[in-house]
């Protein structure tokens, strides 16, 4: 089992803190941004195998409980702020942060079928069956893993 990590184990520990902070920035500019139009997600399939291991705790966990926070924290102020029976409703909120947690989700995965290889499979592998792992992105992780040639999945 180990030796089944053991590249992922490699990459993570030789990559120097400098080089890890420049690609959490692109993977985390590239789940924010709104219109994209500044390529985000081909810097982070360039940085290649040392985005994989943030990518695949993107996928297995959604985003930083941070990020939860603070989108729950706007939807709350929304909700405050609207006007009398515009306000959203608490399941109008929590679908809208399940919508936020399944596009990172889907980022993730379709950054990882961008960079190809061993160890993106891997990763998407590891979403396929996870915990915490949403239902609703199943169907795009069986069709990243399609168009990324590898060993079938465990």
């Amino acid at each position: 089992m180990l030796r089944r990590f053991l590249p992922l184990l490699m990459l993570v520990a030789c990559t120097d803190p400098a080089t890890q902070q420049q690609v959490d920035g692109a993977v985390y500019s590239w789940m924010q941004c709104i219109d994209c139009l500044a390529h985000e997600r081909e810097r982070v399939v360039a940085y290649g195998d040392a985005a994989v291991p943030r990518l695949r705790a993107i996928l297995l966990d959604g985003p930083p409980p941070a990020h939860i926070t603070a989108v729950s924290a706007m939807m709350q102020h929304l909700a405050q702020t609207a006007p009398p029976g515009s306000a959203p409703t608490p399941a109008v909120i929590a679908r809208q942060i399940e919508s936020y947690r399944s596009m990172y989700r889907r980022r993730a995965i379709s950054a990882l079928t961008g960079i190809g290889g061993t160890q993106a499979r891997a990763a998407l592998c590891a979403g396929r069956g996870g915990a915490g792992t949403a239902l609703p992105i199943q169907p795009a992780v069986d069709s990243a893993l399609a168009s990324v040639p590898g060993a079938p999945c465990p």
